[in-house]
C-alpha cells in the first residue's frame, strides 16, 4: 500500500511530519510493501482555509492511506469517501509513524476527531 505523509522537508524516512495535511510543503510517499519512497512538493501549500486541494498533487499516485498530525473535517470525509484511510501520526518522523502503522498501532482520524480550522495544535 502507498502511504502519504505530509512533511516539513524532503528527507525521506527522516522527514519530519508537518502539522496539517493541506499546507504541508512536501508529501513523502512510501510503499509499505517495497519500501519504495518518493517525495513530491505540495503544489497547493499556500491556500485560504477551506480552499485547499492537496489531492491535486497526489493524483495518479494510488494512495491507500494518509498519516498526518491534523486534517480538516471535509478533507477526512472526502478521503474516506474515496476509500483512503487517514491515521494520526506518532513521533516526529515518517520512519517512526510508518513503523507504528506496520505494527497496527496508529489511531484512525475520524470526522469527529478532525481539526476545526487552521491554527490548531492539538493533534
Amino acid at each position: 500500500m502507498k502511504i502519504c505523509f505530509p512533511t516539513q522537508d524532503s528527507a525521506g524516512l527522516s522527514a519530519v511530519l508537518f502539522g496539517h495535511f493541506g499546507s504541508a510543503p512536501f508529501f513523502t510517499i512510501v510503499n509499505s510493501e517495497t519500501n519504495e519512497l518518493e517525495t513530491i512538493s505540495n503544489l497547493n501549500d499556500h491556500h485560504q482555509h477551506g480552499n485547499c486541494s492537496p489531492m491535486q498533487s497526489l493524483q495518479g499516485k494510488n494512495i491507500g492511506a494518509i498519516i498526518c498530525r491534523g486534517m480538516g473535517r471535509r478533507a477526512v470525509q472526502a478521503l474516506n469517501d474515496a476509500g483512503i484511510m487517514v491515521y494520526i501520526g506518532e513521533g516526529n518522523t515518517v520512519e517512526h509513524s510508518l513503523q507504528k502503522f506496520r505494527d497496527n498501532q496508529l489511531t484512525p482520524l475520524t470526522v469527529d476527531g478532525a481539526c476545526q480550522g487552521h491554527g490548531h495544535h492539538g493533534h
